[in-house]
């Protein structure tokens, strides 16, 4: 073969080339790695939870809160809180009736007829509306007049001082010695007294009492 012929055969063979791609279809294969996509070999990442929608209560006007310091009707009181002892009136269920007109109450008391009489002009005092002994004695009990060590004196008097008729109940809750204003020491016993309307069955007045001897 000699150098002239050597651009002949480049041109056939390139010619051939180009036969050859044409024969087959033209454009070569497309390459697998770009045709098909390749798994990613990164963990996939779990998705963000949504957030749950609120709840009902959770925005509810808080209506314990709103109403601090208030009770619903007829709801009993928080541990800690002590409603009043009852009067009169849960006394005059367990203890209904009324003293007998012309019968003395108590050990030394005057009858309801002789307390009226002197009861001040146009006062409710009305000698067959007295309330019983054990009626007066429930009263004292719940207003808080102690058993003390000796049984109570109770007798039904008219007050001077209030101008009302009364059941006086007086208890003695101890003994001990006293100082007198000379100096010297006696015995003594002290106590406290109450005294309830005969009719209305409120306290008319209380406090202690104490004797030297």
């Amino acid at each position: 073969m000699t150098l002239s012929r050597l651009p002949r055969l480049a041109l056939l063979t390139t010619a051939l080339a180009l036969l050859t791609a044409c024969a087959c279809g033209g454009d070569p294969p497309p390459d697998d790695d770009l045709a098909t996509e390749r798994p990613s070999t990164e963990p996939e990442r779990p998705a963000a939870p949504s957030e749950p929608p609120p709840s009902a209560t959770e925005h509810a006007p808080n209506d314990h809160g709103a109403r601090s310091g208030q009770l619903a009707e007829g709801a009993p009181p928080p541990p800690g809180d002590h409603a009043p002892p009852p009067t009169g009136g849960a006394c005059a269920r367990q203890h209904p009736g009324h003293h007998p007109p012309d019968q003395p109450g108590g050990a030394s008391g005057d009858t309801p007829t002789q307390i009226a009489a002197k009861c001040p002009s146009g006062a409710s005092c009305d000698a067959s509306r007295f309330i019983t002994e054990p009626h007066a004695r429930c009263v004292a009990q719940r207003k808080g007049l102690k058993p003390g060590t000796k049984p109570w004196d109770v007798a039904l008097m008219f007050d001077a001082s209030s101008g009302r008729p009364v059941w006086s109940l007086q208890n003695t809750e101890g003994e001990g010695t006293v100082t007198l204003g000379d100096g010297s020491k006696a015995d003594s016993i002290y106590g406290y007294f109450m005294r309830i309307d005969a009719i209305t069955a409120a306290v008319v007045s209380e406090e202690p009492w104490s004797v030297a001897f």
